[in-house]
């Protein structure tokens, strides 16, 4: 029973306050599971190797083809660069992803992909292709995909196909004849090839939308779980979003127990678009069980399983919208600006010991000067308390993380993919 401690304690009591995290216990652990990930030990961190690394160089005005194939939707884009660095973005269609609009078959996947890409092709031959489902990266720019795609895209027959390899066959049936050479990435890694230059010491991509992820530069000679690689340095998707030390209260038990992929992902479970939405209705139900909230509020929130992160953001500018309409008194909106400021601050500690931890690791292994931060996602940009908590919380560790800038850039997964087809 909560019923007599403050609505605060109460929040304590549920770990739903920010107050119950010990960010720096947490960014020690988060090291040593990256650790552990890179040795091939267990580690709830995959710390999966792509194989890549940012030693090329940009030819400049020469363009590369893009496909980024993500979620429901398909991307494609000629992109080049330009001597200064900057990235022109010569021609961009959005499509719908193959197997959105009916099940078909691997190779009629891989034929539309052709079909999409094949008028971006220059004279050089380099695609970048964006894959952001489940995929094994091997050397040579090569990806082996895992399994069957997410079940909003019905295709058959894709596990274990080299993704590389069936877009150039498809390419050759429909008679192109030039040279060709693909390069797979996943999202997070192209995020953070979009804040890298030629000769770049390192940087870092990290996701916080509807999900969550980070990637980084890490020096070889600590790479312990990769077949051998020609290079000083290797990208590393952490698959950060499967961390599973963050301390977990009562509703994130429940939420846990009730998902599809229970005890899988429980970091994302904290902090990403898809569920603190839901955190905060279990945890208004919940409260309003104890007797925190009218009935009215009760009697309203009943038939909810989540909050709009739109109507978060706009009860917390003034107090309007559809979350204001829920409360029946002024107690009702204090305790739930606090319930909601509570979960988003929480998540905000959370994100910022996987960020100390990323940049920790990366001034261990020599990184030095000004690390690029290259951030993605609406949830980390446009949930305000989140976003402030955490770079407040990182301010704290400055010594150990030394500088470090954030980069935003509109497009930053097809920048990114043609940059890793000249730096990889």
């Amino acid at each position: 029973m909560l019923t007599e401690l403050s609505f605060e304690e109460a929040l304590k009591a549920l770990k739903l306050h920010p107050d119950c995290i010990d960010t720096e216990e947490l960014v020690n652990v988060f090291l040593d599971e990256m650790t552990a990930g890179l040795d091939g030990k267990e580690s709830s961190l995959l710390m999966i190797p792509s194989y890549m690394s940012a030693e090329g160089s940009i030819t400049y005005d020469e363009p590369v083809a893009v496909l980024d194939a993500g979620g429901t939707n398909l991307r494609v884009a000629s992109i080049l660069f330009h001597e200064d660095g900057s990235p022109e973005i010569l021609d961009l269609k959005r499509l719908k992803m193959p197997g959105t609009h009916g099940r078909i078959t691997a190779k009629e996947m891989f034929a539309e992909f052709a079909e999409a890409v094949e008028p971006m092709i220059s004279e050089n031959g380099q695609i970048a292709f964006c894959f952001s489902y489940a995929v094994t990266a091997l050397p040579g720019g090569e990806g082996q995909i895992i399994g069957s795609l997410s079940k909003e895209v019905e295709v058959e027959g894709t596990a274990d196909l080299f993704i590389g390899k069936e877009l150039i066959d498809a390419l050759r049936e429909r008679g192109y004849e030039g040279p060709l050479s693909v390069y797979v990435l996943n999202d997070t890694i192209a995020v953070l090839y979009s804040a890298l230059t030629a000769g770049a010491e390192g940087a870092i991509g990290f996701i916080l939308g509807t999900g969550t992820n980070t990637a980084y530069m890490e020096k070889a000679e600590n790479i312990h779980n990769a077949l051998p690689f020609d290079a000083s340095q290797m990208c590393i998707n952490l698959e950060s979003g499967g961390f599973g030390y963050d301390p977990m209260g009562e509703i994130d038990i429940e939420l846990n127990e009730c998902s599809r992929n229970r005890d899988e992902h429980l970091h994302e479970k904290h902090v990403s678009g898809v569920y603190l939405g839901e955190i905060m209705a279990r945890a208004s139900k919940r409260l309003s069980a104890e007797g925190y909230f009218s009935k009215a509020f009760r009697d309203r929130v009943e038939n909810i399983d989540k909050f709009d992160m739109r109507d978060v953001g706009e009860f917390l500018e003034d107090q309007s919208g559809a979350l204001d309409d829920l409360c029946g008194t002024q107690e009702d909106k204090e305790n739930l600006r606090s319930l909601i400021l509570g979960v988003e601050e929480r998540a905000g500690k959370l994100v910022a010991a996987n960020l100390a931890a990323v940049l920790i690791k990366m001034r261990r292994s020599g990184t030095e000067g000004s690390i690029p931060v290259s951030e993605n996602g609406t949830t980390f940009q446009k949930a305000l308390p989140l976003r402030e908590c955490c770079l407040s919380e990182l301010e704290k560790f400055i010594e150990k993380t030394g500088p470090y800038h954030l980069v935003t850039r509109d497009d930053d997964t097809l920048i990114g993919s043609a940059a890793s087809a000249f730096l990889h």
